[in-house]
């Protein structure tokens, strides 16, 4: 807990601005080492394990679009 908390002194919007910059920085390195070995044909969907599978939402309430790993990460690292 200690590691997310707001050092004192320190402004929150600030704080909060780099954190989440940096934050979007490592999503980006670790999607870009992944972005060459999950192809369509290797990760035909997004998953952790059986179990569970991550969809995307594009606004329609009770509309998600099944995604396929390389087309969904990306979804997830670009703004709309």
């Amino acid at each position: 807990r200690e590691a997310v908390l707001l050092p004192p002194g320190e402004d929150l919007n600030e704080w909060l601005a780099v954190n989440t910059v940096d934050f979007y920085n490592a999503i980006s390195m670790l999607y870009a080492t992944l972005a060459d070995y999950c192809t369509d044909a290797k990760c035909p969907t997004m998953c952790a394990g059986p179990k569970y599978e991550y969809r995307w939402a594009d606004g329609v309430p009770a509309a998600l679009a099944d995604s396929r790993a390389p087309n969904g990460t990306g979804r997830s690292t670009r703004a709309t």
